[in-house]
């Protein structure tokens, strides 16, 4: 019997690394993966991804070229999983062809909706239709809009993730700061958004599947430590618990629903000092952080993988066990920078089960990923 394939696509980081170890996990037989990029590649080294199956490229616009030569070489529609905005955003533009060779993430079967989705103007309207709090904001790319704006300090970011990284991200606290800020985005539309100050901040990573109609959350992170700019820092993943009220759960499985997306997802929330729950964003693809799902009990990719091989989904989310999850480099010079000592960071470290990189039944992409880094701060410093 023919087998379908996986095809997952993504830079060279940790979210397709995961991706790769849960598909490994389940035995899936016949991986393959797009790697995006010319950074040191420590992903590829994973013993669960056979080298004849690594296809390498250097840059996103030569991505439908490949895709079209995997697709029409392909005995049965390989199923794919996306691990990065621009991959989705590139295959939601060209669905149409594309979903003859392909089974996909897709909103409504519809060319185009994913990135009509990826407003986060667009996001946080049906957010606000399902029920979920929003906090004001404002989406431009006309600087002199900016005098109707009088709530500070805010936030301003890229309306759409494609168009910027977490590190665009930046926190104003007067018009001027605002006005400086503004000119980062170059003519492209950015979101102003009302800062909360946040109690705590979460995810909720999940599976879509019957276009939002058969919608698997096991459970959500809790931030225990963050970098700048992005929720990829040391966490905390649990089942769903008396922290998620059900209604709450209703009202973000609604909002799945009403976008009509079939996918792996992973939705944004920020928490404020009253016990409010604010909806931050979508993304409409395998996150980061999503490994420690896999290790938690719950195999979201094996699910994707399932519905795409029309064979029984199955995911008991009542046996989802807490683990802790650490972007380990990253985390270590976070800890540094919060003076967390080298002893307790080590100690959080050996306890920690799903990390980025490292895992021990699969060490070698973190042998590589390590030298990559000391050789990057011996070159850095050879230069001063």
């Amino acid at each position: 019997m023919i087998q379908h394939q996986v095809l997952v696509i993504g830079g060279i980081h940790h979210n397709i690394l995961g991706v790769i170890r849960s598909l490994g996990f389940a035995r899936i037989p016949d991986i393959k993966v797009i790697l995006v990029g010319k950074e040191p590649d420590f992903v590829s080294r994973s013993k669960y991804i056979k080298k004849r199956n690594i296809v390498k490229i250097a840059s996103d616009n030569l991505l439908l070229e490949a895709l079209f030569k995997i697709g029409r070489e392909a005995q049965e529609k390989p199923i794919v999983i996306c691990s990065s905005d621009t991959s989705i955003s590139i295959i939601d533009q060209n669905y149409d062809e594309l979903s003859k060779f392909f089974i996909l993430p897709n909103a409504q079967n519809k060319q185009g909706e994913i990135n009509r989705l990826m407003s986060k103007s667009v996001q946080c309207q049906i957010a606000e239709q399902c029920g979920l709090n929003v906090p004001q904001s404002i989406c431009t790319n006309d600087a002199t809009n900016l005098e109707k704006w009088n709530i500070f300090p805010c936030i301003i970011k890229p309306s759409e993730s494609i168009n910027g990284s977490k590190s665009n991200i930046k926190i104003c606290h007067t018009p001027e700061e605002l006005v400086c800020a503004t000119k980062e985005f170059k003519g492209n539309e950015f979101q102003i958004q009302q800062f909360i100050e946040k109690d705590s901040e979460f995810q909720l990573i999940g599976c879509s599947l019957n276009h939002g109609k058969d919608v698997t959350i096991p459970g959500y992170t809790s931030i225990i430590r963050q970098p700048d700019n992005t929720n990829t820092g040391y966490l905390q993943y649990k089942g769903i618990d008396s922290f998620i009220s059900d209604s709450f759960l209703t009202k973000v499985k609604k909002f799945l629903q009403t976008t009509g997306y079939e996918g792996l997802f992973s939705v944004e929330f920020l928490r404020d000092k009253k016990g409010q729950d604010y909806f931050l964003e979508i993304n409409m693809r395998n996150d980061g952080n999503s490994f420690c799902v896999t290790v938690a009990g719950i195999n979201l990719p094996c699910l994707w993988y399932q519905n795409g091989t029309g064979t029984q989904v199955t995911g008991d989310t009542s046996k989802v066990r807490p683990v802790y999850f650490m972007p380990e480099i990253e985390d270590l010079r976070e800890a540094v920078h919060q003076k967390v000592g080298l002893f307790t960071w080590l100690m959080q470290f050996l306890k920690t089960e799903a990390h980025a990189v490292f895992y021990f039944r699969d060490p070698a992409p973190f042998i590589y990923r390590l030298f990559a880094e000391f050789k990057r701060i011996f070159i850095k410093k050879l230069k001063h």
